[in-house]
């Protein structure tokens, strides 16, 4: 009977370790450097928000922080991660 290689349990090719260990540094990278434009983003929305002034102002603009957040660490791991294969 026939069963789709997906429900067999098993990879249908199989993935080597090594392969797996030997990328650990450049996937490193790739995150760390996705995440530095979020924590200058981040960065420079305390210190314009975060003043006796516009104390309240923080709070309510925090959700569309928030979700900005979201969208700005994608962005930048597409594109770190295509400049870095352009580079490659």
């Amino acid at each position: 009977m026939f069963q789709p290689a997906s429900l067999k349990g098993a990879s249908p090719t199989p993935i080597d370790e090594r392969i797996r260990k030997k990328y650990l540094i450049l996937y490193y990278t790739l995150i760390v450097l996705s995440f530095l434009p979020l924590a200058f983003f981040q960065y420079i929305y305390i210190r314009l928000f975060w003043t006796q002034e516009r104390f309240v102002l923080f709070f309510l603009l925090f959700p569309f922080n928030v979700f900005f957040s979201m969208y700005l660490l994608q962005f930048c791991a597409l594109f770190i991660s295509a400049l870095v294969l352009i580079l490659v």
